[in-house]
């Protein structure tokens, strides 16, 4: 029998594949959209969680989250609906919104919903797992480089074992100067080239002298300022060369040396 109207073997390959073609495309775009849809819908559910548990943000507290129980504020400032602007990162556990005030000026806030995951990403307040680590990494380098430093005498010893930096950035916060002195001997601590450091005891005033020791030690290393550390009058006050120094401790750039008032 023969077919009325019938295209041609190549015509009829054309069209076949771009029926599928177009199908493809149409099942493609659906699933895009579902997936769209997906993420969309994932975050607001993401969203929800700020709004309906208690979250946590910094305060006046140094050392504590302020705690929200009614969750993220719909309001703050002059943005009456913080819901689209919530951004939910650290999957899940944080969001950031970022609101105007009454003067348009902008402001970010912070929100999380595990006050642990606040004091210590906020305040650097470390969890009590956390303090524990601070404990070992400490007792770990004195261990290590406590037998470096020499103490002229028993007093010397005493008020270098018990004297604490202040941290003025961080005034929640001090270092613990024999603290300082392990982590400025682990920076220097090379099978050729060490620090050790001495301890001398002027008729009260204490003065800390680094000794820089070991074959590869250029010449005249210990005749320049570098050899000359802190130095604590008999009143208790301590001068540095540099003071920089206090505060990338203070932030924990050196390790967690620095402790909690």
């Amino acid at each position: 029998m023969k077919l009325q109207h019938a295209l041609p073997l190549t015509a009829w390959f054309l069209a076949t594949a771009l029926s599928g073609a177009n199908a493809a495309a149409t099942t493609n775009t659906k699933s895009a959209t579902n997936t769209t849809n997906a993420a969309s819908a994932a975050a607001a559910d993401a969203r929800e969680a700020f709004y309906t548990q208690p979250v946590y943000r910094t305060g006046q507290n140094p050392k504590s989250c302020d705690t929200l129980p009614d969750g993220l504020p719909i309001t703050l400032g002059a943005t009456q609906d913080t819901r689209p602007l919530a951004r939910v990162f650290m999957s899940g556990k944080a969001a950031s919104v970022v609101w105007t005030d009454e003067s348009g000026d902008p402001h970010s806030s912070y929100f999380y919903l595990n006050k642990a995951d606040c004091d210590w990403l906020e305040l650097q307040v470390p969890p009590p797992e956390r303090r524990a680590e601070f404990e070992q990494h400490v007792s770990r380098l004195k261990d290590k480089y406590d037998s470096r430093i020499h103490f002229q005498t028993p007093r010397a010893e005493t008020v270098v074992r018990e004297y604490r930096l202040q941290c003025p950035l961080k005034p929640a916060r001090y270092v613990p100067l024999i603290n300082l002195l392990y982590a400025s001997l682990s920076s220097i601590d090379r099978p050729q080239s060490w620090l050790e450091i001495m301890v001398e005891d002027h008729d009260g005033e204490i003065r800390i002298v680094n000794d820089f020791r070991g074959p590869n030690v250029p010449k005249g290393a210990n005749e320049g300022p570098e050899r000359n550390g802190p130095r604590i009058d008999k009143a208790g006050k301590i001068s540095m060369r540099n003071t920089s120094i206090v505060d990338t401790a203070c932030g924990g750039y050196m390790g967690p040396i620095w402790r909690d008032k």
